[in-house]
C-alpha cells in the first residue's frame, strides 16, 4: 500500500542510538528548540566550513563524525546552555542540522543551479555485520535498523529534491516547526507521493526536512560545480 503525504508528516521515528557530545550514547536524542539548533549549527559551520559540509556532503554516521571530527564537539559553540544540556544527536540529526545551515549560505540567497544533468547521488547502505559477540550484534542490529531507515529516507530525499527544486528550496526558507513549513510541505505534495515506493516508512516531519535538505545540497553543489568548470573550460 502506498503512503500518503498527510501519514508521512505525521509519523514518528523511534531512534535508538545517538551520540552525544563527549561520545556514543544509546536511547537519546537532541531536542533543543529550533533556534537553539540554528545557532549552534551556525557556529559549527562558521569555525568549520570545510569539516561540517563533508559532514553533509558524505551524509557521515554519528560515529564516522565522532571519529574524523571530533574537534567539532570541542568547541566554543558549546560554551551555552547547550553544552549543559546533556545534547546528542540521533543518527542522521547532525547533517540534517548542518545541511539546513550551508544551504542558507550557499544555494538559498542566489538563483538555483540547474540540476537535471547531475548523475544519480550514491546513497549510505548499512554494512554487513561482523562476526562478534551475542551483545555487540544486539547493539549492532539496533543501531542499524535506525540507519536502515535513515538511509532509505535519504534515497527518497533525492528523488524529491529532482521532481521539485523550486518547492524544496521554498520548504528549506521556512523556518522548522511553522505554519509555513507546514503550507511549503503542501506544495510538495504531488512530489513527495510521486517518490514513493510500494510500503511505508516511518519518520517525522523533521527528519523528512532533514533528508530534504542534505540531498538539496548535495545536488546544488555538484550543479555548481559543473557549471564552474564547464565556464572555466577552454572554447
Amino acid at each position: 500500500m502506498r503512503a500518503t503525504l498527510s501519514a508521512i508528516i505525521s509519523l514518528v521515528l523511534v531512534a535508538a542510538v545517538a551520540v552525544g557530545v563527549g561520545g556514543l550514547r544509546a536511547n537519546a536524542s537532541f531536542r533543543p528548540g529550533y533556534q537553539e539548533q540554528m545557532v549552534f549549527g551556525h557556529c559549527l559551520v562558521r569555525s568549520y566550513p570545510r569539516e561540517t559540509r563533508a559532514v553533509v556532503r558524505e551524509f557521515l554516521t554519528n560515529a564516522e563524525i565522532t571519529q574524523r571530527y571530533p574537534k567539532i564537539f570541542k568547541t566554543n559553540c558549546l560554551t551555552t546552555d547547550l553544552s549543559r544540556r546533556d545534547a546528542s544527536f540521533v543518527e542522521g540529526g547532525l547533517p540534517y542540522l548542518l545541511a539546513d545551515v550551508v544551504n542558507q549560505q550557499d544555494f538559498l540567497r542566489r538563483p538555483l543551479a540547474d540540476i537535471s544533468k547531475v548523475p544519480p547521488l550514491v546513497h549510505r547502505v548499512v554494512p554487513q555485520p561482523f562476526l562478534s559477540d551475542p551483545e555487540t550484534i544486539k547493539r549492532d542490529n539496533a543501531r542499524n535498523a535506525v540507519l536502515r531507515l535513515v538511509f532509505a529516507l535519504d534515497k527518497y530525499g533525492e528523488c524529491v529534491v529532482r521532481k521539485s527544486p523550486e518547492g524544496v528550496a521554498q520548504l528549506l526558507r521556512t523556518d522548522s516547526r511553522t505554519d509555513d513549513e507546514t503550507a511549503a510541505f503542501g506544495t510538495l505534495s504531488e512530489a513527495l507521493n510521486a517518490c514513493l515506493a510500494t510500503g511505508s516508512f516511518h519518520f517525522s516531519r523533521a527528519f523528512l526536512r532533514g533528508a530534504l535538505s542534505v540531498n538539496f545540497f548535495r545536488l546544488m553543489e555538484a550543479a555548481s560545480l559543473s557549471a564552474a568548470q564547464t565556464a572555466k573550460a577552454p572554447d
